[in-house]
Protein backbone atom coordinates (compact mmCIF):
# COMPACT_ATOMS: atom_id res chain seq x y z
CA UNK A 1 0.00 0.00 0.00
CA UNK A 2 2.26 2.46 -1.23
CA UNK A 3 -0.29 4.22 -3.26
CA UNK A 4 -1.00 7.44 -2.07
CA UNK A 5 -4.94 7.37 -3.04
CA UNK A 6 -4.36 4.13 -0.52
CA UNK A 7 -2.69 6.04 1.94
CA UNK A 8 -5.62 8.28 1.61
CA UNK A 9 -8.25 6.12 1.89
CA UNK A 10 -6.76 4.43 5.15
CA UNK A 11 -6.14 7.63 6.59
CA UNK A 12 -9.77 8.91 6.14
CA UNK A 13 -12.21 6.17 4.71
CA UNK A 14 -15.38 8.31 4.68
CA UNK A 15 -13.66 11.53 2.68
CA UNK A 16 -12.00 8.96 0.65
CA UNK A 17 -15.06 6.80 -0.17
CA UNK A 18 -14.49 6.72 -3.92
CA UNK A 19 -11.57 5.35 -3.97
CA UNK A 20 -12.76 2.13 -3.32
CA UNK A 21 -14.36 1.97 -7.04
CA UNK A 22 -11.01 2.30 -8.51
CA UNK A 23 -8.99 -0.28 -6.11
CA UNK A 24 -9.65 -4.16 -5.97
CA UNK A 25 -7.25 -4.14 -2.65
CA UNK A 26 -8.68 -1.40 -1.21
CA UNK A 27 -12.04 -2.70 -2.02
CA UNK A 28 -11.21 -6.00 -0.17
CA UNK A 29 -10.00 -4.62 2.63
CA UNK A 30 -13.39 -2.55 3.27
CA UNK A 31 -15.55 -5.46 2.94
CA UNK A 32 -13.39 -7.64 5.61
CA UNK A 33 -13.68 -4.38 8.19
CA UNK A 34 -17.23 -4.50 7.51
CA UNK A 35 -17.91 -8.50 7.72
CA UNK A 36 -15.46 -8.26 11.13
CA UNK A 37 -17.73 -4.90 12.36
CA UNK A 38 -20.98 -7.26 11.89
CA UNK A 39 -19.40 -10.03 13.42
CA UNK A 40 -18.27 -7.72 16.43
CA UNK A 41 -21.75 -5.97 16.91
CA UNK A 42 -23.87 -9.87 16.43
CA UNK A 43 -21.45 -10.99 19.68
CA UNK A 44 -21.39 -7.98 21.71
CA UNK A 45 -23.54 -8.54 24.28
CA UNK A 46 -26.30 -5.37 24.50
CA UNK A 47 -26.45 -5.48 28.39
CA UNK A 48 -22.95 -4.45 28.93
CA UNK A 49 -22.22 -1.96 25.58
CA UNK A 50 -19.08 -2.29 26.32
CA UNK A 51 -16.37 -3.79 23.56
CA UNK A 52 -13.45 -3.37 25.79
CA UNK A 53 -15.33 -5.35 28.21
CA UNK A 54 -16.03 -7.93 25.61
CA UNK A 55 -12.56 -8.11 24.27
CA UNK A 56 -11.04 -7.91 27.96
CA UNK A 57 -12.81 -10.97 29.30
CA UNK A 58 -11.66 -12.99 26.40
CA UNK A 59 -7.88 -11.97 26.61
CA UNK A 60 -5.36 -14.57 28.31
CA UNK A 61 -3.88 -13.68 32.02
CA UNK A 62 -0.40 -11.61 31.27
CA UNK A 63 2.36 -13.41 32.85
CA UNK A 64 3.03 -10.98 35.60
CA UNK A 65 -0.98 -11.24 36.50
CA UNK A 66 -1.09 -14.53 37.27
CA UNK A 67 2.66 -15.13 38.31
CA UNK A 68 3.39 -17.38 41.72
CA UNK A 69 7.54 -15.82 41.30
CA UNK A 70 8.09 -13.95 44.36
CA UNK A 71 11.38 -12.07 44.21
CA UNK A 72 11.96 -11.90 47.55
CA UNK A 73 13.43 -15.72 47.28
CA UNK A 74 15.62 -14.54 44.38
CA UNK A 75 16.99 -12.06 46.40
CA UNK A 76 17.65 -13.99 49.40
CA UNK A 77 19.39 -16.64 46.77
CA UNK A 78 21.42 -13.96 45.31
CA UNK A 79 22.48 -12.26 48.99
CA UNK A 80 23.55 -16.01 50.08
CA UNK A 81 25.57 -16.65 46.21
CA UNK A 82 27.29 -13.44 47.24
CA UNK A 83 28.41 -13.86 50.90
CA UNK A 84 29.49 -17.44 49.56
CA UNK A 85 31.85 -16.12 47.21
CA UNK A 86 32.91 -13.51 49.50
CA UNK A 87 34.04 -15.90 51.61
CA UNK A 88 35.33 -18.04 48.93
CA UNK A 89 37.35 -15.21 47.68
CA UNK A 90 38.97 -14.20 51.18
CA UNK A 91 39.77 -17.73 52.24
CA UNK A 92 41.55 -18.47 48.50
CA UNK A 93 43.50 -15.18 49.10
CA UNK A 94 44.43 -16.61 52.76
CA UNK A 95 42.49 -14.55 55.04
CA UNK A 96 39.93 -16.50 57.01
CA UNK A 97 36.49 -15.61 55.60
CA UNK A 98 35.25 -14.18 59.01
CA UNK A 99 38.55 -11.25 59.36
CA UNK A 100 37.38 -11.08 56.01
CA UNK A 101 33.63 -9.73 57.12
CA UNK A 102 35.19 -8.06 59.81
CA UNK A 103 37.66 -5.88 58.34
CA UNK A 104 35.00 -4.73 55.25
CA UNK A 105 32.13 -4.02 57.56
CA UNK A 106 34.74 -1.88 59.56
CA UNK A 107 35.72 -0.32 56.36
CA UNK A 108 32.22 0.49 55.73
CA UNK A 109 32.11 2.22 59.02
CA UNK A 110 34.84 4.40 58.16
CA UNK A 111 33.68 5.16 55.03
CA UNK A 112 29.98 6.13 56.91
CA UNK A 113 32.49 8.49 59.21
CA UNK A 114 33.76 10.19 56.40
CA UNK A 115 30.18 10.22 54.38
CA UNK A 116 28.96 11.87 57.68
CA UNK A 117 31.45 14.94 57.44
CA UNK A 118 31.17 15.38 53.69
CA UNK A 119 27.53 15.45 54.58
CA UNK A 120 27.83 17.55 57.26
CA UNK A 121 30.12 19.87 55.41
CA UNK A 122 27.44 19.97 52.64
CA UNK A 123 24.94 21.43 54.95
CA UNK A 124 27.02 23.78 56.52
CA UNK A 125 28.17 25.07 52.98
CA UNK A 126 24.01 25.44 52.19
CA UNK A 127 23.66 27.56 55.21
CA UNK A 128 26.06 30.08 54.48
CA UNK A 129 24.79 30.22 51.17
CA UNK A 130 23.99 34.11 49.72
CA UNK A 131 20.38 34.69 50.47
CA UNK A 132 19.52 34.61 46.22
CA UNK A 133 20.68 31.22 46.42
CA UNK A 134 17.76 30.29 48.52
CA UNK A 135 15.13 32.31 46.98
CA UNK A 136 16.25 30.74 43.72
CA UNK A 137 15.92 27.27 45.11
CA UNK A 138 12.22 28.19 47.03
CA UNK A 139 11.15 29.80 43.24
CA UNK A 140 12.73 26.42 41.79
CA UNK A 141 10.65 24.36 43.76
CA UNK A 142 7.15 26.20 43.64
CA UNK A 143 7.75 26.69 39.49
CA UNK A 144 8.05 22.29 39.07
CA UNK A 145 5.40 21.60 41.99
CA UNK A 146 3.02 23.70 39.97
CA UNK A 147 3.98 21.99 36.28
CA UNK A 148 3.73 18.73 37.93
CA UNK A 149 -0.04 20.22 39.18
CA UNK A 150 -1.27 21.50 35.78
CA UNK A 151 0.03 17.73 34.29
CA UNK A 152 -1.82 16.29 36.57
CA UNK A 153 -4.82 18.24 36.02
CA UNK A 154 -5.15 18.00 32.21
CA UNK A 155 -7.62 15.95 30.33
CA UNK A 156 -6.64 12.63 29.38
CA UNK A 157 -4.84 11.91 26.04
CA UNK A 158 -4.12 9.52 23.80
CA UNK A 159 -4.92 6.13 23.84
CA UNK A 160 -6.61 6.82 27.01
CA UNK A 161 -9.54 9.04 25.12
CA UNK A 162 -13.05 7.00 25.00
CA UNK A 163 -13.88 8.55 21.36
CA UNK A 164 -17.59 9.47 22.81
Amino acid sequence: MTDPACQRWIDDPDANRAHLSDCDDCRQRASRLERLDRDLAATMPEASGSIAALVADRLPVAPWEGARHRAWALAGIVLAAAFLIAAAGFFLVGIPPIEGFRETARGLLRAREVGFVVTSSLGELLRNAPRAFHVAVAVAFVVVNALLLLLLRRGPRGYDVDPR
